[in-house]
């Protein structure tokens, strides 16, 4: 993050680790984004799935979880707010209001 709030780096795609599709060919680690984990079976393996995009749940089994919970800001009351250089670290920037 220090790279693209200071300016090393314009792209924020280069500040990726790697892409899903890369985990899936060098790790065979299948990354869902937009997906969001609706219930767990821990004794059956499997989780129910719910795609954002299209609103399809289905089960899926796994070996291994890993569970990504994501993340959005809180920006807590305070006189910043009213800063015009004040911007949120998720999505691109926007000014506090």
């Amino acid at each position: 993050m220090p790279y693209f709030i200071s300016g090393v780096t314009a792209d924020h795609q280069n500040l990726i680790a790697r892409t899903p599709a890369q985990f899936k060919s060098m790790n065979d680690i299948d990354v869902k984004t937009r997906h969001r984990v609706m219930a767990i079976d821990p004794a059956g393996h499997t989780v129910t799935v719910r795609d954002l995009q299209t609103g399809h749940e289905y089960l899926e089994g796994y070996t291994r979880l890993l569970i990504s919970t994501g993340a959005e800001a809180f920006v807590p009351p305070s006189r910043a707010r009213s800063w015009r250089a004040c911007s949120l670290f998720a999505g691109s920037p926007t000014p506090c209001e």
